[in-house]
């Protein structure tokens, strides 16, 4: 049977589409039977808990800058560039 390789874009993808660490047991056991890795089981979770975790501070900050720039009275294109950086930032750091 062919099991394809995890990837950190795979893990990325895992924890986008779930809801959080409640689910980490059983999302660690389907991968592990799915995928290749070379990640202990612990490895696994820790690696998707600290995912969650980073999706959670993401959105604080997004929340963040949008109040920020209201409370500025920024204009909106000022606060969409801000916004766009900090994809750009996320998206180095899951690449």
């Amino acid at each position: 049977m062919f099991r394809p390789t995890l990837t950190l874009r795979d893990i990325v993808t895992l924890t986008r589409n779930t809801f959080g660490c409640g689910q980490t047991q059983q999302l660690v056991s389907a991968i592990t039977d799915r995928f290749a890795t070379v990640m202990s089981p612990d490895q696994l979770a820790e690696r998707l808990q600290l995912s969650w975790l980073m999706r959670r501070e993401v959105a604080i900050q997004i929340r963040d800058i949008i109040l920020l720039g209201y409370a500025r009275r920024e204009p909106m294109n000022l606060i969409l560039i801000e916004l766009l950086e900090l994809v750009e930032q996320c998206d180095e750091h899951t690449e």
